[in-house]
């Protein structure tokens, strides 16, 4: 089921930051659900970024099937010593790994160093605003069971996320 809402959330980056050139990093792609949207409704040569070897080459395969292989590029690597340049990527998304990063203050450093100046980074676990609701629903039910959860609800808050900012030393001032 999650994987129906990358191509919602792919169109919501895209209008809401009219960004269509240049590189994006799907940073702990797996096998590339979001970056893969993304290069299909761009012409953004799109980066794969995991530290898992196995799942890079399924999104290679899957942009394959999709006729988009050209925009597709991966780098296996970790989150928190990445083998990119300072200042590389215009855009950047990060959806649901953060979860298991041994040191997310450290990965959203590096995620900070790599980003071009102007340029967007979006980490983190949601849903987008454009998902339908007959995907919505059953995310958001599993999502209420875990609501028991302080600590699982604690990392996915706005104050956590402010948190781990202010300990990376980023300062956003305008963090939504």
């Amino acid at each position: 089921m999650l994987e129906k809402i990358f191509p919602y959330l792919a169109q919501q980056v895209v209008e809401d930051y009219n960004i269509t050139n240049g590189i994006c990093l799907d940073i702990g792609s797996g096998s590339g659900n979001w970056g893969i949207e993304i290069a299909d409704i761009t012409d953004m040569v799109v980066y794969l970024v995991d530290i898992n070897g196995d799942a890079l080459a399924k999104g290679v395969q899957k942009a394959g099937k999709r006729g988009i292989e050209g925009q597709i590029k991966t780098i296996e690597t970790d989150v928190h010593d990445m083998d990119i340049p300072d200042n590389f990527a215009d855009l950047i998304v990060c959806r649901g790994s953060i979860w298991f990063w041994r040191d997310r203050p450290q990965g959203l450093r590096e995620i900070y160093r790599v980003l071009n100046q102007g340029g967007v980074a979006m980490v983190g676990g949601g849903l987008g605003r454009k998902l339908p609701e007959k995907y919505r629903r059953p995310l958001v039910e599993e999502r209420q069971k875990r609501k028991k959860d302080p600590e699982w609800m604690y990392i996915r808050s706005k104050e956590y996320f402010q948190k781990i900012l202010a300990e990376a030393g980023i300062n956003i001032a305008n963090f939504p």
